[in-house]
């Protein structure tokens, strides 16, 4: 098995045209979403998702699961144990850290909500960015434990980062912290730390705050554009070093395994022994397991599919947006933030309307911000039309004004049919219940 790292692309490129030249016919491309009656409709930018689906042998592998007859019965432990040994391969840390440092989950979110429940309390405070992914924060608050966000800090390349001084500074004055979460690409962002100002700040850490947690939350590592490791943060060395850090991934992006729910984390033991007594006994299922093996097993292939279709649409969205004259942030992440001038809640009904759906940035903050995830060729191409089309309304336009045309009710139920409603905190109550008694569905 070929582990990744940077030579990856180079390699591939020839490996692929050395089979063209032998006549190697190279497996189909499977695509994300089949048909299902509803997302078939839709062209979906709005999640962290990956267009080009999981590698053809994720399919074979469950196929050949489900004929063995073993699909209903516990996977052996033969099973876990050799995929936990190619995730340390995979990443590199072979004869560095064992099986005890790896814990499978259900997605990453499992292993966000281990650390929520096993390291936090009512009297305990969570140091985080700002903005940053969500959800582990809805178990934050379960717990009785308070949110302390930094806002990201605009640097003079156009990348918004952490602002590690002030945190520094919570960190000295605030005892009740205890756990500290940074998306290591931030999400929605995709800026990243550069390795050296992180490893700097786990060191301050393990100086002046030696009982607190880092939670690095590791989701696109293969997504961002080709760069020096040294320049990327290398959390895993400071787990090796037995200091206080929680590396999570996910095999939802790179390799398309949303659906399948499975993630890790890597954590030194004085952790591992606590998040292990709040996890989901058997949580992970033997699709995915299957899946998981399938998917390191052919990681060379899938990551450079994966990687030329997203980093190809994310330069093609970026001249576009170059000629619609709207501001954007560059990206080392699978999606990309673009400001449409206009409240996002209002951009992202009339992007529904039209069947495009993208995520507002009102979620983080950033009110005139959406976020879109690249897709397709045909479907970035989709996304362009639609949103220049939003771009020609008037600015001056609300999200009420919009909602009380035809063309805003049907954005509002496309939107509701794929899970998602504007953002409407400006709204009253009654405001509110006129909406959603729009929704003749």
């Amino acid at each position: 098995m070929t582990i990744r790292r940077l030579s990856r692309r180079d390699f591939l490129k020839a490996a692929s045209a050395a089979a063209v030249a032998s006549g190697m016919v190279l497996p189909r491309i499977s695509h994300a979403f089949p048909p299902d009656g509803i997302s078939d409709k839709f062209t979906r930018m709005c999640y962290h998702e990956n267009p080009m689906g999981p590698h053809p042998a994720v399919y074979k592998s469950i196929d050949l699961l489900m004929k063995s007859g073993s699909l209903l019965r516990p996977m052996p432990d033969e099973s876990h144990d050799r995929l936990k040994e190619m995730i340390i391969e995979y990443n590199g840390l072979t004869g560095l850290l064992g099986l005890e440092n790896i814990g499978l989950t259900v997605g990453s979110t499992e292993a966000l909500m281990m650390c929520a429940y096993a390291l936090l309390d009512g009297k305990s405070s969570v140091l985080t960015e700002w903005p940053t992914y969500g959800i582990f924060f809805t178990r934050v608050e379960q717990m009785g434990a308070k949110i302390i966000k930094t806002p990201l800090v605009l640097q003079s390349d156009g990348r918004l980062l952490p602002d590690l001084e002030t945190m520094k500074k919570h960190l000295i004055e605030d005892s009740s912290i205890k756990l500290m979460h940074l998306n290591v690409i931030n999400n929605p962002t995709g800026s990243f730390i550069k390795g050296k100002d992180f490893d700097a700040f786990v060191d301050f850490m393990a100086q002046k705050r030696p009982d607190v947690i880092i939670i690095a939350d590791d989701s696109d590592p293969e997504f961002r554009q080709r760069c020096s490791d040294d320049d990327f943060p290398q959390t895993s060395k400071h787990v090796i070093a037995g200091k206080n850090i929680v590396h999570i991934q996910t095999f939802s992006h790179i390799f398309g395994m949303t659906g399948l729910r499975l993630g890790y984390y890597i954590a030194p033991l004085h952790i591992k022994d606590k998040l292990e007594k709040r996890r989901i006994y058997r949580g992970v299922s033997n699709p995915a397991i299957a899946g998981g093996i399938a998917s390191i097993e052919n990681a060379d292939e899938q990551i450079d599919r994966s990687y030329s279709n997203n980093h190809e649409g994310r330069l093609w969205l970026y001249s576009c947006f170059e000629q619609m004259g709207l501001p954007y942030l560059k990206s080392q992440g699978a999606y990309v933030m673009v400001d449409a001038l206009k409240h996002a809640s209002m951009t992202y009904i009339l992007m529904a309307a039209q069947g495009v759906m993208i995520r507002q940035g009102c979620e983080w903050d950033m009110n005139t911000w959406i976020r879109v995830n690249p897709g397709l060729p045909a479907e970035n191409e989709k996304f362009i039309e639609a949103f220049k089309n939003v771009c020609r309304k008037p600015q001056t336009l609300t999200l009420k004004d919009v909602l009380n045309t035809p063309e805003g009710i049907q954005g509002l139920i496309n939107g509701f049919l794929t899970g998602m409603l504007p953002d409407m905190s400006g709204f009253t109550d009654n405001d509110k219940i006129t909406v959603l008694r729009r929704l003749n569905v």
